[in-house]
């Protein structure tokens, strides 16, 4: 019983790590495309030239953030393994609050970039998305869908990027 529960938390926190590592990888050009998107949106152009050591200092935030948001992740999955002790529906009830966990980290993977920008602490990242939550909750399943296609997945990502950007800016407008 053991076995089969190590698996999954090897492959969802392999997943995490993976997704991590390629946003890292990905960020600066994600950041770039969100950017640009806010400048199209808005009008306003707001592109600056960091210089090395201040892209340093912002992959190195990025780093601790992304850490911080697979930490709270593997908390709240652990958190819903307690559901299993509930009779007869346990293996429901946590599949599907596991599922709307996965999809709201998913969401607010994409909506970090125009936050990131504005030094949004993680803290307030929760709160937003606590706030908008249907909001949220509705792009994530969208980008899961997308990514669900096996041909279309690849596309998801800067499609994703554009989309958070412009959920976050309808968002503080309204």
């Amino acid at each position: 019983m053991l076995w089969p529960a190590a698996l999954v938390a090897y492959t969802v926190l392999a997943s995490f790590v993976f997704t991590a590592l390629a946003n890292l990888i990905a960020g600066p050009f994600n950041e770039r495309l969100s950017e640009r998107t806010e400048e199209m949106v808005t009008g306003k152009a707001e592109s600056s030239v960091l210089t090395f050591r201040q892209a340093f200092g912002r992959l190195g935030k990025s780093f601790v953030m992304q850490l911080k948001k697979i930490l709270f992740f593997v908390l709240l999955q652990v958190l819903i393994l307690g559901t299993y002790l509930i009779p007869l529906f346990g293996p429901i009830v946590h599949a599907v609050l596991a599922a709307v966990v996965t999809i709201w980290f998913l969401a607010s993977e994409f909506l970090d970039y125009p936050m990131e920008r504005r030094e949004i602490s993680y803290r307030m990242r929760l709160y937003f998305a606590w706030t908008h939550r249907w909001e949220v909750l509705g792009f994530g399943i969208a980008v899961a869908f997308w990514l669900a296609v096996p041909v279309l997945g690849f596309t998801a990502l800067p499609v994703s990027v554009v989309g958070g950007t412009l959920l976050y800016l309808a968002a503080i407008e309204s």
